[in-house]
């Protein structure tokens, strides 16, 4: 894919290994100047607008920590309390499954299973990273992220071993059969929804941000790159008419992120609440949540997922 998407553009339109360090803008004989600072110490100048040749947006898509997000002023993600482990096993005979995505839970932990091809098979566990009321980090998972940066062996026994010890053995066979160099670990975060619909605005002139530099949010819908595909498609809508015909190219970017801003909180949102209801908790916040995902939001959930991917 992404090829495909250099193949589109001049041959020296893009800059590779360089990550975006700073923002400035600067006002030049009444137009507005983007001065971006790369960690190679070199600037790009940009006169954000119309120029007669062209339009020239700025666009973030710099991930969670977005350079641009925090000149823009949208609040910082935060972590959602969690911690997924991800890896990837490969059956040189076959594994035998069936295609199906299997998923197991028990309290503060739940695992999933997905074989992509009939070699390989796709997993992941997902932990509260919090314990009762005190909201103070568990000691085996103090142990499980000082043993994943030392050896991601030692990551994969202390989950067989402690995590999910009692869990289901053909989730135990996958995880055994994990290629080390697959294996990843990540606190999942995420924006508050309601920051996207009433927060500072994702937009300033012919600035904005798309993909997760805009809306974070953690992977219990498996919607974070797909909604990150819609932002270009919204935006080029957006843009497209203005770049042939001429117009308002503030408007434009201002009218991407007032179609993008409801959509996304909604979905930001409701994949919190489908990891809160895997990972359930214990005393009386554990007991709400069960009664919530296994009497009303079951129900409902269907219904809203499919009136979002509309």
């Amino acid at each position: 894919m992404l090829e495909t998407l250099a193949e589109e553009l001049p041959s020296e339109a893009i800059r590779f290994s360089l990550r975006l360090r700073s923002i400035k803008t600067e006002a030049v004989e009444g137009s507005s100047i983007a001065i971006l600072r790369l960690d190679d110490g070199t600037t790009i100048k940009a006169k954000v607008g119309i120029t007669r040749l062209s339009i020239k947006v700025l666009i973030g898509c710099d991930g969670i920590h977005s350079v641009a997000a925090q000149w823009l002023g949208l609040i910082e993600p935060v972590s959602s309390g969690r911690s997924r482990t991800r890896g990837l096993s490969v059956y040189l005979e076959g594994h035998r499954m069936r295609r199906e995505f299997l998923s197991f839970m028990k309290e503060r932990t739940s695992a999933g299973i997905v074989p992509p091809n009939d070699k390989e098979v796709y997993w992941y566990t997902s932990h509260n990273s919090f314990h009762g009321d005190k909201y103070i980090l568990q000691d085996e998972f103090k142990l499980f992220v000082e043993d994943l940066v030392r050896d991601p062996e030692s990551m994969k026994n202390l989950l067989l071993e402690k995590l999910i010890n009692d869990f289901a053995p053909n989730l135990l066979d996958v995880i055994r059969h994990s290629e080390s160099e697959t294996l990843t670990w990540a606190n999942p975060m995420y924006r508050y929804p309601w920051d996207l619909i009433v927060g500072r605005s994702a937009w300033r002139g012919c600035v904005t941000v798309a993909g997760d530099a805009m809306h974070p949010m953690t992977p219990d819908l498996g919607q974070g790159g797909c909604t990150s595909l819609e932002d270009a498609v919204v935006l080029a809508r957006r843009i497209g008419p203005v770049l042939v015909g001429g117009g308002d190219v503030e408007g434009a970017v201002e009218g991407y992120v007032r179609e993008r801003r409801w959509r996304l909180a909604v979905i930001a949102a409701v994949a919190y609440v489908m990891g809160l209801g895997q990972t359930r908790v214990n005393g009386w916040l554990g007991a709400f949540v069960k009664f919530v995902m296994d009497h009303t939001f079951a129900k409902v959930l269907p219904g809203a997922i499919a009136k979002i991917y509309e």
